[in-house]
């Protein structure tokens, strides 16, 4: 059994309220065309190959014999029926940016056309698990659904016919615990053998009990800050102007973090400071940048050459359960240079609505994207709202020399070059501060000791059951 933090809402691929939480469920039962490996290169996965005879067109290979859960066998009309309904979604939109259409070839051949050159797009179809409809027996992963429901657990069921070769588990049950504490304290009991969204607080006493087995590694969950650079007035703040607007406001709020106090305090040393979205070994990653030195009287000077010499009030939207403590501390550390701030809490439906129909001036947020490049990252946060572009850049942030970067790199197919443009757009953003990267968190685990399970770099995008095992 798992404790898993919130109910799935639905058991299909396309939700309003799915978010990461829920795709740790749903990739065990759904597949894309291609995966990650554990160095983070492209392997297949219910794609077997794929090419590009010109510079916009890709064509990917169905594996032979796959086989759907209701028995029937995975056709390409299948997968372009998943990939026509993504084109609806505003999230899976903005990872189709490029694609202009999606076709079923000959010999189990899907074939995409993109409006310019877009080498990347293999890269972004590992974010999209496909199923042909209906999708309750469409989906081609190596667990089935056995039950679910709205508000219950979610039990699945090993496929037999996986064309992985069935897994060693035979049904694992999702237990919903939505309060992370009570999570850790059932692993604790014996009365489950895992749990997701491990907190920081609650890592000692997992790591020091006898059973569990706890795991701390590098990861790609980045928390950063966002400010609404748009908008003449801005909703939430106390002034008749919106002082994000002002570069001088923005570097007074980036002076007044103290980074390393974040993560040697609430993060309890389980996590990295950092001023950037890219991680180490990113492309788009830079070297160049340094964490910005705290610094109160700096911030409070910033703040009153930008004509706010007694600060401003403005509350700050997160999602309820995440982090609590360390939006506490981030407000306490604003608030010592003039900016007041008052956290909003909300349930994660609530806030990524808040985010998408911009109806807030300052949040903070997670975002993680376990890619060989940031690329996607920008084009979803700080590309120009656009189209398919933009998808949740919430602060309105607009800069054509960016959108320009972006839109180049995504068909450069050099990669010195590309890499080259990735680190212009990092350190023009870095330079500009629409956003403020704070600390990038450790990956956490903690599971029984009788599980034999080695988690991978990017598995916090989900709970990969088909590679776990009992010892015995």
């Amino acid at each position: 059994m798992i404790a898993h933090p919130r109910p799935l809402a639905a058991p299909g691929l396309l939700h309003p309220t799915h978010n990461r939480t829920a795709f740790n469920i749903l990739v065990n039962v759904y597949e894309p065309l291609v995966e990650r490996g554990p160095n983070l290169s492209l392997r297949p996965a219910v794609a077997e190959s794929w090419y590009s005879p010109d510079p916009r067109t890709w064509v990917f290979k169905l594996r032979r014999g796959v086989r759907r859960h209701d028995g029937r066998l995975l056709t390409a009309a299948d997968v372009v029926a998943s990939f026509e309904r993504y084109l609806g979604d505003a999230w899976a939109a903005g990872l189709l940016a490029p694609v202009s259409g999606v076709r079923a070839g000959g010999e189990g051949e899907v074939v995409f056309t993109t409006r310019e050159p877009a080498d990347t797009l293999a890269a972004r179809l590992t974010l999209l698990p496909i199923a042909g409809l209906p999708e309750s027996g469409g989906g081609t992963g190596p667990y089935r659904y056995r039950s679910w429901s709205k508000d219950g657990p979610v039990v699945l069921e090993a496929f037999p016919e996986y064309h992985g070769g069935r897994p060693s588990i035979p049904v694992v049950e999702f237990r919903i615990v939505p309060d992370a504490r009570e999570r850790a304290e059932r692993l604790l009991r014996g009365e489950v053998q895992l749990v997701e969204d491990v907190l920081p607080v609650d890592m000692p006493a997992l790591r020091a009990a006898r059973g569990v087995r706890t795991i701390a590694m590098p990861g790609f969950l980045t928390f950063f800050l966002v400010m609404d650079t748009a908008r003449e007035r801005t909703p939430f703040v106390d002034q008749p102007k919106n002082p994000f607007r002002d570069p001088r406001v923005r570097e007074a709020l980036d002076r007044a973090v103290d980074r390393k106090a974040l993560a040697a305090g609430p993060l309890l040393g389980y996590g990295e400071p950092t001023t950037q979205l890219a991680a180490p070994g990113q492309v788009g990653f830079s070297d160049a940048l340094e964490i910005p030195l705290p610094d109160p009287a700096v911030a409070r000077r910033l703040l009153r050459e930008a004509g706010y010499p007694a600060g401003f009030a403005v509350p700050l939207d997160y999602t309820a359960g995440i982090l609590d403590e360390v939006v506490e501390v981030v407000a306490r550390q604003l608030g010592a240079a003039g900016v007041r701030v008052r956290p909003r809490a909300a349930d994660v439906g609530e806030f990524l609505s808040r985010v998408e129909s911009r109806d807030t001036s300052f949040y903070f947020m997670r975002w993680i994207q376990p890619s060989q490049e940031i690329h996607e990252t920008y084009t979803w946060l700080l590309h120009s709202p656009r189209e398919s572009f933009g998808t949740m850049n919430g602060g309105g942030y607009s800069n054509a020399r960016l959108d320009r970067l972006l839109e180049i790199s995504a068909h450069e197919r050099r990669e010195t070059e590309r890499a080259s443009l990735l680190r212009e757009a990092t350190a023009l953003i870095h330079a500009e501060r629409p956003i403020l990267p704070l600390f990038r968190q450790h990956d956490l685990y903690a599971f029984s000791k009788d599980l034999d399970f080695r988690p991978e770099p990017q598995q916090q995008f989900g709970t990969i059951l088909r590679r776990m095992r009992w010892k015995s």
